[in-house]
């Protein structure tokens, strides 16, 4: 599972363009007892404007001949350098992939940032600490009251603190937290082929 392109029905910006960027936090209920978190980000992307659609890159096949050890070093270094590669949020390591059992295993959280003079990577782990706080802390509860929870401590890490630079950030958060709620049907069509699935983010800073 990836992030395959984002398309912006509103800026809402009175000047200039927008540079937005998506967080998508994975986690996986199936390890006890607490449960497996990463949160990717995928870009920002500069000069978006009302209208536009901007994809991510997909990861570049090499050919058979080159080592494997070469390869994963070319993929380390693209995913450290292209902000939006098309790496996966699922798996947990953005590399390999995990087969899903049943969609109560699985937690997928998304949201869209607004880049003015914060730091993504500095948002990217304020969100995966809040979500890992919020899951021990929610060791046994149900888990419909976990994914509010957790998308309710995802939003309050997004719209307060750059833990990085020491400040309230100056991103801004487009919206709110969205899950993407897996269905029996999404895996079974993945299995077979693609599967897309879209999530609307719309706040005062624009609507993708």
């Amino acid at each position: 599972m990836t992030v395959r392109k984002i398309h912006c029905f509103d800026t809402n910006d009175v000047i200039g363009s927008d540079e937005p960027y998506v967080l998508v936090a994975g986690v996986d209920l199936s390890v006890v007892p607490l449960p497996n978190v990463e949160v990717t980000l995928y870009g920002p992307w500069s000069d978006v404007d009302s209208g536009e659609t901007h994809s991510t890159m997909p990861i570049p096949t090499f050919p058979a001949n080159i080592p494997a050890q070469l390869v994963k070093s070319l993929l380390d270094i693209l995913t450290q350098t292209v902000p939006f590669l098309r790496i996966p949020f699922w798996a947990l390591d953005n590399k390999s992939a995990k087969a899903i059992a049943k969609p109560s295993d699985v937690i997928i959280l998304a949201a869209v940032m607004e880049h003015d003079d914060g730091n993504p990577n500095s948002m990217r782990e304020a969100a995966k600490s809040a979500i890992v706080a919020g899951l021990a802390a929610s060791l046994g509860m149900p888990r419909a009251t976990l994914v509010a929870k957790l998308k309710n401590d995802m939003d309050a890490a997004l719209d307060a603190f750059d833990v990085n630079a020491g400040f309230y950030s100056t991103d801004d958060h487009i919206g709110h937290t969205l899950e993407l709620a897996l269905t029996a049907k999404d895996l079974d069509k993945a299995s077979k082929g693609v599967r897309l699935r879209k999530l609307r983010f719309v706040g005062d800073s624009g609507d993708y």
